[in-house]
C-alpha cells in the first residue's frame, strides 16, 4: 500500500484520519479531568497502530525486522544514556548496520564472489536469496541518527519504547522518507495539536505531492520505461535522449511528490516534517545540486560521515578523500549494484571537480552554468536508472555516437508517445527554466491571503479531483523507491 493506490486513499487514510481525531477528543477529556496539559497518549498509539497496519499490509513479516531494528536503537540509547557508550553503540549502531548490510548487500557481494569463482573455475557458492525489506535504508538510518544524537548529548533516550517505535514506524515517512531525525519531532510526540489549520495545509501539500506522482511522475516512467526496455539494437540518438530525459523527470517527481506527501499527511497529525527537496535541476552546479537534492539524505550523511571524517578542515587531499566516501556510500544506499555505485563515483569526482577549480557556487555565467549542471544530471542518472554498467554504456553510447540509419520509433516508444505524456514531460521540462527559488509546494502552504486562498481551494479541488479520476481510471503504478 502506498500513497496513490486507492486503498489508501479511500480505507486506510480516512479511517485512519477520523481515529486520530476521535483520539485527539480523548485525549481532550483526559487533559480537562486532570487541569492540565496532557500527552497525547491515545493519539500516539492510535498512529502507532495504524503505523503498524500500513507497514504490515506491505510487508508481512517483515514488520520483525522494524521491530527488531527499533528494539536494538531503544536499548542502545539506553546503554549510552547510562554511560556504558561503547555498549550502547556497538548494539544501536553497530548491530542497525549489520542489519542492512545483510538484508540489502549480502546477495550482491555472493554474486561477486562467485563470478570472481568463476573466472577462476571454481564452482559456485551455494545461496539463497535475501529479500530486501522494505524501507530499511530508511528506518535504519533514522535509527542510527536517534543513537548517535543521544551519544552527542543533543537528545534525551527515550524511555518508553513505544515512543521510539512512533517516531521510526509512523507511516507517512515510512518507506521513502523524508530521512527525519528524531530531535525534530521529539517535543511533538509530548505535544501537538491536530488543527483544522494544519490539516487544510497539510490536505493542500499531500493534493499537491499526489497529483505530481500521479499526473507528472507516471506519464515520464511511461516513456523512460518503454526507451530504456529496448533492446540494443532498436536505440538511437533521440531515443535515448528521450528516454534520459524522461527518466531525470520521473525520478525528481516521483521521489519528491513522495516527499511532499509525507510532509502534508505529517502536517495534518501535528508532525512537521523536513523539506526534502529545493528545485534540483535549477542548481547551476553539482555542489548546489547536492543543496538542494533529497536534503535530508544529504544532510545526514554530511552530520554522520563527512564532518566525522575531518569534512573540509584538513588538506585538499583529505577533503577529496572524503567526499568520495560520502558519495561511494551514498551510491551503495541507493543500492546493491554496480551502476549505483559508478553514480555516486561520478557526483564525487565532479564535486572534487568543483571544489579544485572553486567553481561550487556560479557567480558569472549562472544561466549556462544551470544548462551543464542540468546536463551531467541527466547523464549521471542515466547510470543510475541503467540495469547494469552494459546497458548504461549502451544508452550513453547511442546518445552520444549520432545514428539514426533511418530507424523509425519502436512501436513500445511510440504507444508511449501519447498526446498526455508528451505535453505532460515538456511541462516538466519548462520547469527548469522557473526561478531557482520558486519553491512550489512551500508556497503553496506558506503564502496567505483571501486571494491567495481562494485560488488555492480551486486549483487543489481541481487537482484533486483529477488525480482521483486518474487513480480509479488506469492501472496502479507503484512508487519506485518503494523497496528501498
Amino acid at each position: 500500500m502506498v500513497f496513490s493506490s486507492p486503498v489508501f486513499l479511500f480505507a486506510f487514510l480516512p479511517a485512519c484520519l477520523l481515529a486520530v481525531l476521535v483520539a485527539g477528543v480523548l485525549d481532550g477529556l483526559r487533559q480537562r479531568l486532570r487541569g492540565e496539559p496532557v500527552r497525547p497518549v491515545v493519539q500516539n498509539l492510535t498512529l502507532l497502530a495504524f503505523s503498524v497496519g500500513f507497514y504490515l499490509y506491505g510487508s508481512g513479516q517483515e514488520l520483525l525486522l522494524m521491530l527488531g531494528a527499533v528494539l536494538l536503537g531503544w536499548v542502545g540509547a539506553l546503554l549510552v544514556d547510562k554511560t556504558w557508550r561503547r555498549t550502547g553503540l556497538l548494539i544501536g549502531v553497530g548491530g542497525q548496520l549489520g542489519l542492512l548490510l545483510w538484508f540489502k548487500y549480502a546477495n550482491f557481494g555472493v554474486a561477486q564472489i562467485n563470478h570472481i569463482r568463476e573466472l577462476m573455475d571454481a564452482p559456485a557458492l551455494s545461496w539463497t536469496a535475501i529479500g530486501l525489506p522494505i524501507g530499511i535504508s530508511f528506518y535504519v538510518f533514522q535509527c542510527v541518527s536517534y543513537v548517535f544524537d543521544v551519544a552527542r548529548g543533543e537528545v534525551k533516550a527515550r524511555r518508553n519504547v513505544l515512543d521510539l517505535a512512533l517516531f521510526v514506524i509512523l507511516f507517512p515517512q515510512l518507506i521513502a522518507g523524508p530521512i527525519v531525525r528524531y530531535a525534530l519531532i521529539d517535543a511533538e510526540i509530548d505535544k501537538r495539536q491536530s488543527t483544522l489549520a494544519g490539516i487544510a495545509q497539510g490536505a493542500t501539500r499531500f493534493v499537491y505531492g499526489l497529483a505530481k506522482k500521479v499526473i507528472v511522475a507516471d506519464a515520464c516512467a511511461s516513456i523512460a520505461d518503454a526507451v530504456f526496455g529496448l533492446p540494443a539494437a532498436d536505440l538511437t540518438t533521440r531515443t535515448a535522449w528521450l528516454g534520459m530525459v524522461a527518466y531525470t523527470f520521473q525520478i525528481y517527481f516521483d521521489f519528491s511528490a513522495y516527499s511532499d506527501m509525507a510532509i502534508g499527511l505529517g502536517r495534518i497529525f501535528g508532525f512537521s516534517f523536513p523539506e526534502n527537496f529545493k528545485r534540483p535541476y535549477s542548481a547551476s552546479s553539482m555542489t548546489d545540486f547536492w543543496r538542494r537534492w533529497h536534503l535530508t539524505l544529504s544532510t545526514w550523511f554530511r552530520d554522520y560521515v563527512y564532518l566525522p571524517l575531518g569534512g573540509s578542515r584538513g588538506s585538499h587531499g583529505k577533503t577529496y578523500r572524503n567526499l568520495w566516501i560520502v558519495f561511494l556510500l551514498s551510491g551503495l544506499w541507493h543500492g546493491a549494484a554496480w551502476t549505483f555505485v559508478l553514480w555516486g563515483a561520478l557526483h564525487g569526482l565532479l564535486l572534487t571537480i568543483e571544489r579544485y577549480t572553486r567553481t561550487t557556487i556560479a557567480e558569472t555565467f549562472v544561466f549556462g552554468r544551470r544548462v551543464l549542471t542540468f546536463f551531467l544530471v541527466v547523464v549521471t542518472f542515466t547510470v543510475f536508472r541503467a540495469d547494469n554498467l552494459p546497458h548504461a554504456g549502451r544508452v550513453l553510447w547511442s546518445a552520444f555516437w549520432p545514428h539514426e540509419a533511418g530507424h523509425p520509433l519502436p512501436v513500445a516508444v511510440w504507444e508511449a508517445l501519447t498526446h498526455r505524456n508528451l505535453l505532460v514531460l515538456a511541462l516538466a521540462v519548462g520547469s527548469v527554466f522557473l526561478p531557482g527559488e520558486f519553491v512550489t509546494g512551500r508556497l503553496l502552504t506558506e503564502a496567505t491571503g483571501t486571494v491567495v486562498g481562494v485560488a488555492r481551494l480551486v486549483v487543489m479541488t481541481f487537482l484533486a479531483l483529477l488525480t482521483l479520476t486518474i487513480v480509479m481510471s488506469q492501472q496502479f503504478s507503484p512508487f519506485i523507491y518503494f523497496r528501498f
